[in-house]
C-alpha cells in the first residue's frame, strides 16, 4: 500500500481527513505546525495526537521528508543540495545566505519541456512533476540543515507552471500562517510565460511574486532562444 503524505493534502483536505476519522477540527491545526513550523517527518512522534489517531494516521499516511544524496557548500554559504526522491531520480535545490535574507530556490519539476537553449535542465528531457510534498520538503530540509528561511523562489529544475497543482499547493502552505508564514512578497514564481497559466494564477487569490524570462530585447532572439515563444 502507498502512503499518502501529509504534505500533498490542501489544507481543506487535511481538515477533512481529520474529520473522517473522528477527530475535532483542531486536530488538523496541530499536524499543520508539526508539519511547516517544527518540520516534523515522524508521525509518531507528533505527541500532543492522541495515540490511537497517530497509529491508524500512520497506517495510510506519511509525513516523510527528503535525503540529500549530495551536498556542496560555496565559501560564501551557498548550499547546493541534490535531494533524492522515492522513486531513485533526484533534484537540486540551492539555499542562499545572506545579510537579509536566506532563500531556498526550488525545483517544480524533474527535468524540463521547454528546452530554452541557456537552461541545462532543458538538456535533461521531462521526467516528471514534482508532488506538492516533495516541493514542500526542499524547503523544510534547507530551514532543518540552515536554521531560517525568510524567502523561497520556484527557480530551479523545471517550469513552476507547468506543474500548476502542485505548485498552487505548495504556495497556500507557504504562505499561510497556520503553515511556513512567509509574506507573500517573499515568494516568487519564475516562469517562461505560461499566459493561460498565469490568468488562471491570478483567479485563484493566492499572493506571489511573478517573474518573467525575457531574456533577449527582441521577440526574434528570444524566439531562438526559447522555443515555448513559438507557441506564445
Amino acid at each position: 500500500m502507498t502512503l499518502i503524505n501529509l504534505k500533498d493534502l490542501s489544507f481543506a483536505q487535511l481538515d477533512e481527513l481529520a474529520a473522517s476519522m473522528g477527530q475535532p477540527k483542531f486536530r488538523a491545526k496541530q499536524m499543520r505546525d508539526w508539519l511547516y513550523a517544527k518540520n516534523e517527518t515522524d508521525i509518531a512522534a507528533m505527541s500532543n495526537l492522541p495515540k490511537d489517531f497517530r497509529e491508524r494516521l500512520a497506517a495510510t499516511h506519511t509525513a516523510a521528508g527528503l535525503a540529500a544524496a549530495a551536498t556542496r557548500t560555496a565559501p560564501d554559504g551557498t548550499v547546493k543540495y541534490l535531494f533524492a526522491l522515492d522513486d531513485g531520480l533526484t533534484v537540486e535545490t540551492v539555499y542562499i545566505p545572506e545579510e537579509k535574507r536566506k532563500t531556498v530556490c526550488v525545483s517544480t519539476q524533474v527535468g524540463c519541456k521547454f528546452q530554452c537553449a541557456f537552461c541545462a535542465t532543458g538538456t535533461m528531457g521531462f521526467s516528471r512533476n514534482l508532488r506538492p510534498s516533495e516541493i514542500l520538503n526542499q524547503v523544510i530540509e534547507a530551514r532543518r540543515n540552515a536554521g531560517e528561511v525568510t524567502n523561497v523562489v520556484f527557480m530551479g529544475m523545471g517550469e513552476p507552471l507547468d506543474n500548476f497543482s502542485a505548485v498552487t499547493r505548495a504556495l497556500e502552505a507557504l504562505h499561510s500562517p497556520e503553515g511556513f508564514n512567509i509574506g507573500a512578497r517573499r515568494i516568487t514564481i519564475s516562469t517562461v510565460g505560461l499566459p493561460e497559466q498565469i490568468e488562471q494564477l491570478g483567479k485563484t487569490g493566492l499572493k506571489t511574486n511573478l517573474a518573467i524570462s525575457l531574456h533577449a530585447a527582441s521577440d526574434a532572439v528570444r524566439t531562438r532562444l526559447m522555443p515555448v515563444d513559438r507557441k506564445s
